[in-house]
C-alpha cells in the first residue's frame, strides 16, 4: 500500500501555497511551519530538499508580514540563503517591532497630559467628574446609585 501511495503523484496546487500569508500576530517560526506543511500537503515537493529551497525561500519572503518582507527583500543573494538564516533574521525583525510597539505605548502614556480639577476622566469634558458623567451608562433601575462610603465612628468606654 505504501508503494502505491509513493507511486501516485500529488497534484500541484500552488494557489494553496501562495494563500499562506503571515498573520499580524503570528511569529515567523509558526508562519514558516504553516508554509512548510502547506508545501508538503499540496505539492509533490519536499520543502527540506536542497533543490526546492529556492521555492520555499521565495514563498517565505513574499508572503511574510510587510516589515519582515521589506527587510528580507533588501538582502543580497536571497535565493542562495538558507531558510534557517532567513528565519533568524525574520525573528530579529519581529522582536524589534514588538519592542518598538511597546515603547510607543509607554511614551503615549507618559505624554498624555493630566486632567484638570473639574474635568471628567470618562468623556474629557469640563464641569463634571466621571461618576456624574451624562455619557456614561446608567446603572440598572434595581441597583442603588453610587454613594460615598461613610465610616462609622468608634466609641470607647472610659474606664473610671
Amino acid at each position: 500500500m505504501a508503494g502505491l501511495r509513493a507511486a501516485a503523484r500529488k497534484p500541484t496546487n500552488l494557489a494553496k501555497v501562495y494563500s499562506v500569508i503571515q498573520g499580524k500576530t503570528e511569529s515567523p517560526a509558526a508562519y514558516l511551519e504553516r508554509l512548510m506543511e502547506t508545501f508538503r500537503q499540496y505539492t509533490p515537493m519536499n520543502p527540506e530538499a536542497p533543490e526546492n529551497q529556492a521555492a520555499v525561500v521565495m514563498a517565505f519572503v513574499n508572503q511574510a508580514a510587510t516589515d519582515i518582507k521589506k527587510k528580507l527583500q533588501k538582502l543580497q543573494d536571497l535565493e542562495g540563503k538558507k531558510i534557517q538564516d532567513l528565519l533568524r533574521i525574520a525573528q530579529r525583525v519581529d522582536r524589534q517591532l514588538k519592542a518598538t510597539e511597546k515603547m510607543t505605548k509607554v511614551l503615549a502614556a507618559v505624554v498624555q497630559k493630566p486632567l484638570d480639577k473639574d474635568q471628567c476622566a470618562y468623556c474629557k469634558e469640563k464641569g463634571h467628574w466621571a461618576r456624574e458623567c451624562p455619557k456614561k451608562k446608567r446603572p440598572r433601575h434595581n441597583q442603588k446609585p453610587w454613594q460615598p462610603k461613610t465610616t462609622p465612628a468608634l466609641f470607647t468606654q472610659d474606664a473610671e
